[in-house]
């Protein structure tokens, strides 16, 4: 394993923002496609569907940002804990 030390706020946030990417893909997928069903078995596509699958680019984009986010704020406790294992 690395030194905690060498855990600078960039490589967290790189790394947070990734795994939420990832989350927000499969959010994405499991929200476009369940909106795909709803609107078939009510009434048929519409602009809903539209925007349902809009999830699929917006969800992740939105998700690795506030995983750059929240890699930044907690680099420090982390790289602590790390450092007191």
């Amino acid at each position: 394993m690395t030194d905690p030390r060498d855990l600078s706020p960039g490589v967290l946030a790189r790394v947070f923002a990734a795994y939420l990417a990832l989350m927000g893909v499969i959010y994405g997928l499991v929200y476009s496609i369940g909106g795909v069903f709803y609107d078939l078995a009510h009434g048929g596509l519409n602009a809903g569907t539209a925007i349902a699958f809009l999830a699929l680019v917006v969800v992740p984009i939105l998700a690795a940002l506030i995983g750059i986010i929240v890699g930044y704020v907690f680099a420090r406790p982390v790289a602590w804990v790390l450092m007191h294992l």
